[in-house]
């Protein structure tokens, strides 16, 4: 049943996630500007759907967080407070278009346990 495949993915999703090491990138000041996930796993993107996705970089980059995710093996998570991922903008279409796996330019909202596009990085 479809509740079954969503329970299966979303312990799978926890489960990625669960694997990943997060690498946080400071500005010249030490200041956390987002994280980076990045890895050879092919369910690397999936860890965005795990349930306590949020609350991973909650302490870090606070409650409110954008994502991009160029590359099915690389995932970019923001504070919503700030424009570090404008910033990125040029790096992220680069690793999109560059990629043999490329999942989306766009940026996402995380927003109860949701991503909701706010727009594609041109």
């Amino acid at each position: 049943t479809f509740e079954q495949i969503r329970a299966e993915a979303l312990k799978t999703a926890s489960s990625t996630l669960a694997r990943m090491k997060p690498e946080f990138l400071r500005d010249k000041n030490g200041v956390i500007r987002h994280a980076a996930i990045e890895s050879p796993d092919p369910l690397t993107a999936s860890c965005v759907l795990a349930p306590e996705f949020a609350e991973t970089f909650r302490s870090t980059l606070g409650p409110d967080l954008l994502v991009a995710i160029p590359t099915r093996n690389q995932v970019l998570v923001f504070s919503k407070q700030d424009d570090t991922h404008l910033r990125l903008a040029e790096t992220i279409i680069g690793n999109y278009l560059s990629s043999n796996q490329p999942v989306s330019r766009e940026i996402f909202a995380w927003e109860s346990g949701r991503l909701r596009s706010l727009g594609v990085l041109q």
